[in-house]
């Protein structure tokens, strides 16, 4: 879709020009360039196939290093997760434990205190008896004094 300002503005196309290049003047000296030295010898293909089996063993190695570091990493990462698995199966153990203990003690103290309470009731009524037991004969004693 056209632009609707270039309708509108038509404006003049020129044709531009360019300068020549003797033409432009620049700012900043031309600058010497460094003379190049004399190109390293070529390598021989002895020198070539044991440079390539260097770099090939070396890309191994860095492999070997990169694979022994992820397997670190990853094994460092499993370990952290089964201490924190482990502490959690732990906690959740003292927990239990200490809920379990509550309700033994609680059960066993219950258990205790019914005993010691039908001791005490139980003692209670052995001297109820006596005690009534000791009055019917103080009044079987004075009812007999009486009719005599």
């Amino acid at each position: 879709m056209p632009n609707i300002l270039k309708n509108f503005l038509k404006p003049a196309v020129h044709s531009y020009i360019f300068p020549e290049a003797e033409e432009i003047l620049l700012d900043e000296p031309e600058e010497e360039l460094p003379e190049v030295a004399d190109p390293p010898p070529e390598e021989t293909p002895m020198e070539t196939e044991e440079s390539q089996g260097a770099a090939a063993i070396s890309f191994a190695q860095v492999q070997a290093e990169q694979i022994i570091a992820d397997a670190r990493k990853q094994a460092d990462e499993q370990l952290s997760k089964r201490k924190a698995e482990a502490e959690d199966e732990i906690w959740k153990a003292r927990e239990e434990a200490k809920s379990e203990g509550y309700r033994q003690g609680y059960a066993e103290g219950l258990q205790q205190a019914r005993v010691e309470s039908q001791s005490v009731i139980q003692q209670h009524l052995e001297k109820q008896a006596q005690e009534v037991a000791d009055f019917l004969e103080k009044a079987s004693d004075a009812r007999e004094e009486l009719i005599q």
